[in-house]
């Protein structure tokens, strides 16, 4: 007799590679070196493989992410010294 454990499963998930759908985003520039980011995506695909499933189950990728940047070099054509 075969256990079902998650090494057995892993392999296949049963679920599609390929999803595509909108993106939005949001940063804010504190001052030079900090900002402060998110982004907000919604999968309009269905991800499930098994068609007997997908009758009765939508699964949808959404995925919200939150950051934040710190920018360790000079942004170009900045020069450190200001013009007069």
């Amino acid at each position: 007799m075969q256990q079902d454990t998650w090494d057995n499963k892993a392999g296949n998930p049963g679920i599609k590679a390929y999803d595509f759908g909108p993106r939005a985003g949001l940063f804010y520039h504190f001052n030079g070196k900090f900002t402060a980011e998110t982004n907000f995506y919604y999968g309009v695909t269905n991800i499930v493989k098994d068609q007997e499933l997908a009758q009765y189950a939508t699964w949808k990728v959404q995925q919200w992410t939150m950051g934040v940047r710190y920018n360790i070099l000079k942004p170009a054509g900045s020069s450190g010294t200001s013009a007069q």
